[in-house]
């Protein structure tokens, strides 16, 4: 599990390579990016 900023107050939060959400300071929560551990067809 990983989290760093990647621009002024705003953070990704990954787990191994996968990208899991982007977090935001200022409104105080994760939004999640796309499952990463879904197949694609």
């Amino acid at each position: 599990m990983g989290i760093r900023e990647v621009a002024d107050k705003i953070w990704l939060v990954s787990f191994i390579e996968y990208d899991l959400g982007m977090g935001d300071e200022d409104v105080g929560r994760v939004e999640p990016t796309a499952n990463p551990f879904i197949p694609e067809l």
